[in-house]
């Protein structure tokens, strides 16, 4: 047997290196989150063959003082951590002490630091490992380190890096994220002396159009949630604007840019019926809450997190974005590339109304500890320097803000029937009392509905004019929704029709799979199933839901188990809503279908009754809307 042997500190330092820097980009990441716990309000990041030849990462931040340039490259050296309980409530970007070591055990470093109360800077290189002499230097207030040849003394590592392009594709990605991610930092970026971002520093909707562009923007949502001691705020994309990937997915933890698969899930599940397969939704959102509360210590790169009460976190989370998403349901409103043109060049796309100077002010001001007494004078001196004349307007959703369908057409039948009942005290007009008059209203919204129906084209498409809108209604997605919402109603009424099955179902599973199984056996069985007791591995369905009549159960079966095992689906619930989804679907008119006069007005007075979403269950729009000035900018009326 080998002899146990305790090794040496450079080779601990490669050994480190390897779980902390993976490539240029970890590089990067822990030379400018220093930067930021430095309280630098300007950054500057140059890389040269995608980080490999050279990166060099300049702040104006801290600084660090010459009789601790050597410490600073010593393993577990960190001026963030200083007793036992800090770990429990860490606040800073990095707090382990091993960047520096393991990025100069792997490369040439070279620092130049210059602290504001010190007369001159010093300069200290570390190639190796090994660290030189400390020299002076000229350089103004703040930190600039360059890293030189990375991997170039571990050929092994070297060689499995990228090429040049790639590695640079991915410092680039997460410069993206680290702009996002500190809206009040000003940060520019180069890739071979060439621009390629460059934020403000002024605001979070700033940061998000120098990372994404002008129109981007248009179709973001506001958050802000704040509830059980946690806040959460950012943008949400419309469902309008979806991404074949979830790289369009940023979240932060305390300002803390991290990955999180059950946060992706979770915001999956608010878009779940807004959505077309295969697409995911965009968001940019932060996550407020106690640093005791969350642990940043569980990846040697600080990429995940650990939250203590994940369960609470995540049900805020989906209720914060579906309670957004349901309050700006939006009808699509159709717009011509000149007019998308104009728009963006005549108002500049700002979202926030609230001024971001304040809104950084009162981050500081809220969390002392993290940004001390020193960020808060140089914000303050900050906004009193900008003038407020650069006020931000607020804009946000599509080209118009349009109305929900229900709505106007609740409007459109309230307006007719003043007209015809224009003797009648205005109390007799209130809402409240037609609600009690159901019958005689449905005979008004019958006569009103019809007036101002155009038709149906290629039997597939409703179209309907109101107010100068013409809007075209898709009568299988709305008629597929309106049965949807119908079965969920069933389902959650406990009030489902059964239909017991001539011959039963049977069925033998694997251990593994009758485990899953066993667990959602009462649930399916709330949902209409009757199920027999289960027996070694074995059970027995006698009875399905009447809305699922017609489904092969072997195959309803095997597709819960797996997307269950896949992970496309979270629970049961899941699950049987994908199948109430299906079964809307088979039952609702088709296009091609030639509909009557009645059966058009049943699915509009349906929408209106129901104030119906306008999204079918798998994601498509149900009506979408053309202006008359849009119509007429088409055939030239005006221009």
């Amino acid at each position: 047997m080998s002899r146990i042997n305790v090794l040496d500190t450079s080779i601990c330092n490669r050994i480190a290196a390897g779980e902390v820097i993976s490539g240029p980009s970890a590089v990067v990441k822990e030379l400018v989150e220093n930067s930021i716990d430095a309280l630098a309000t300007s950054i500057v990041v140059r890389i040269y063959e995608g980080g490999i030849r050279k990166i060099s990462v300049t702040d104006d931040g801290s600084g660090i003082y010459p009789d601790e340039l050597k410490t600073a490259f010593l393993p577990h050296a960190t001026s963030k951590i200083s007793k036992m309980s800090d770990l429990d409530k860490i606040s800073t970007m990095g707090f382990r002490g091993e960047a520096l070591p393991s990025i100069a055990s792997v490369s040439k470093v070279t620092v130049i630091s210059k602290p504001s109360d010190v007369d001159c800077a010093s300069q200290l290189i570390v190639d190796c490992g090994i660290a030189g002499d400390v020299t002076p230097a000229a350089l103004s207030n703040g930190t600039d380190i360059t890293v030189e040849n990375l991997f170039y003394n571990t050929p092994a590592r070297r060689k499995f890096l990228k090429q040049p392009k790639s590695e640079q594709s991915d410092v680039s990605s997460l410069i993206a994220k680290l702009i996002i991610s500190n809206p009040f930092v000003k940060i520019k970026y180069y890739a071979d002396d060439s621009l390629i971002y460059e934020s403000k520093g002024e605001s979070l909707e700033s940061a998000i159009q120098t990372v994404y562009g002008y129109d981007f923007g248009k179709n973001l949502l506001q958050v802000g949630f704040v509830g059980d001691g946690m806040r959460i705020d950012g943008y949400i994309g419309k469902p309008v604007l979806t991404k074949p990937n979830r790289n369009y997915q940023v979240l932060m933890v305390n300002d803390r840019y991290v990955k999180d698969y059950s946060v992706s899930n979770v915001m999956q599940r608010a878009y779940r019926d807004r959505l077309m397969k295969g697409c995911f939704p965009v968001y940019v959102l932060n996550i407020s809450l106690p640093f005791d509360e969350v642990d940043v210590n569980i990846h040697p790169a600080k990429a995940e997190v650990k939250f203590l009460t994940g369960g609470k976190v995540f049900g805020c989370l989906y209720k914060a974005v579906n309670d957004t998403l349901n309050a700006n349901e939006q009808i699509p409103i159709i717009q011509s590339t000149e007019s998308q043109n104009a728009d963006i060049n005549t108002e500049p796309l700002l979202i926030s109304t609230d001024d971001p100077k304040r809104e950084m002010l009162d981050r500081v001001n809220a969390n002392p500890e993290k940004y001390g007494a020193t960020m808060s004078a140089r914000v303050l001196s900050a906004i009193k320097a900008k003038q407020t004349d650069n006020s931000v307007h607020a804009k946000a959703g599509v080209s118009e803000s349009s109305a929900s369908f229900s709505s106007l057409l609740k409007d459109m039948m309230d307006n007719d029937k003043k007209c015809e009942n224009t003797d009648t005290d205005p109390v007799t007009t209130e809402r409240e009392k037609r609600e009690k008059e159901r019958d005689d209203f449905f005979s008004t919204t019958d006569r009103v509905l019809m007036k101002k129906i155009l038709g149906q084209a290629f039997n597939t498409y409703i179209f309907i004019e109101l107010e100068n809108k013409l809007y075209i209604i898709d009568q299988h997605a709305a008629h597929e929704r309106i049965l949807f919402d119908d079965l969920v109603a069933q389902v959650n009424n406990q009030t489902i029709a059964k239909q017991d099955l001539l011959v039963p179902f049977i069925k033998t599973f694997s251990d593994v799979d009758f485990k899953i199984i066993s667990e959602v056996l009462e649930d399916f069985q709330l949902l209409g199933f009757d199920i027999d007791e289960p027996k070694k591995n074995t059970i027995r369905i006698c009875g399905i839901p009447y809305v699922l009549r017609g489904i092969d159960i072997d195959k309803f079966v095997d597709g819960f188990l797996k997307e269950n095992e896949s992970g496309e689906v979270q629970n049961d619930i899941d699950y049987i809503n994908k199948s109430l989804a299906t079964a809307a679907c088979r039952a609702a008119v088709k296009a091609g279908d030639k509909l009557n006069e009645q059966e058009i007005n049943n699915i509009l007075y349906s929408i209106l009754k129901n104030n119906t979403p306008l999204r079918c269950p798998h994601g498509r729009p149900v009506v979408i809307c053309v202006t008359k000035p849009e119509i007429e900018k088409w055939f030239k009326r005006i221009v």
